[in-house]
This record gives C-alpha cells, sequence and structure tokens, in this order.
C-alpha cells in the first residue's frame, strides 16, 4: 500500500481595516490595517502600516514601515524607519535607514545606505557605504567621504583632549 502526501500550501492570513496587536503566520496580507507586530514567512503590506516586521519577504505597497527584517524586501511608493535585508527592490520610497547586500533602486531617497552593491535609476541619500554603485547617485557624504571625516574628528578630538590636559590637567586637588 503506498501512501500519497499530499503538498499543503499555506493559508493566507488577510487582515482587513483593523488594528492588531500581533499577526503571525506563514503567509500574511494586511491591507488598510494597523499591526505592531507582523511575523511570518511571506507579508503583503498594502495602504497600511505596521511597526515592527520580521519576515523572508515582505513586500509593501503605499504603506508605512517602522523596523524590517527579512530576506527579500519590495517597497512601492512607501516609506520605512529601518529596514535591513539580504535583497531590497526600492521603488519611490522613502527610508531612514537601510543594509543590504544588495538594493535595486528606481527611486530612492535614503539617509544612510549600506550596501555592498546598489544598481539604481536614482537614489539621493545623506550618506552612502557601498562596495559597488551602478547609475546616479546622489550623497552627502559617500564611503571615501566617511572615512575622511572619520579621521579627521578622531584627529580633532585628541587634539581637544591633548589641550585640555596641558590646560587643567596639571591642577589637582591632593586630599
Amino acid at each position: 500500500m503506498v501512501e500519497e502526501k499530499q503538498e499543503e500550501t499555506p493559508e493566507v492570513l488577510e487582515v482587513e481595516e483593523s488594528t492588531v496587536e500581533k499577526v503571525e503566520g506563514e503567509s500574511i496580507s494586511l491591507k488598510n490595517t494597523m499591526a505592531q507586530i507582523v511575523e511570518g514567512g511571506e507579508v503583503h503590506v498594502t495602504n497600511s502600516a505596521a511597526g515592527t516586521v520580521n519576515a523572508d519577504s515582505v513586500t509593501c505597497t503605499q504603506g508605512a514601515l517602522g523596523s524590517v527584517t527579512s530576506n527579500s524586501l519590495i517597497l512601492n511608493e512607501s516609506a520605512a524607519l529601518v529596514a535591513r535585508t539580504e535583497q531590497a527592490q526600492i521603488s519611490q520610497s522613502k527610508l531612514a535607514v537601510m543594509a543590504a547586500n544588495a538594493a535595486v533602486s528606481d527611486d530612492l531617497d535614503v539617509g544612510l545606505l549600506a550596501s555592498r552593491k546598489v544598481d539604481a535609476n536614482q537614489i539621493k541619500t545623506g550618506i552612502l557605504l557601498a562596495r559597488n554603485v551602478e547609475g546616479p547617485v546622489e550623497a552627502g557624504i559617500d564611503t571615501q567621504e566617511a572615512v575622511i571625516y572619520g579621521v579627521l574628528t578622531g584627529v580633532v578630538a585628541g587634539l581637544i583632549l591633548t589641550a585640555s590636559r596641558l590646560l587643567f590637567g596639571g591642577k589637582r586637588k591632593e586630599s
């Protein structure tokens, strides 16, 4: 007698037009919803907001995310505070901080972008730390400037500390 194994397809947990504290599931769809914590395998966020998202794959369309940790992140006309992902595909979105192994972008505004590879049509960033960049990027501080800025800040701080020791170091009260 041979037993047939049926593959179970994960059921999609759909949350619409509500406010929830925590959502967990293998496949989650949020529509017009506010959620504090979302944990799952595949998460789709549409016209919604989520505080913390931990998932294998996150797709966000016209939404807002606080903190995202994922293997794959797709943002379309969305915003996120902090994103940490392996692969990011960003289109017309804004992020405060993003760390990715590889980032592909159509139109991205980001405060700090750290990635091994960036392929972009247009990126505007305050600080860019990347090994390989393809495409036009407007950066306030790029990788070389960040190193120079760090070295200069260290030298100035060292000079200030040395000067303060020379000026005020000899005046100690003895008990």
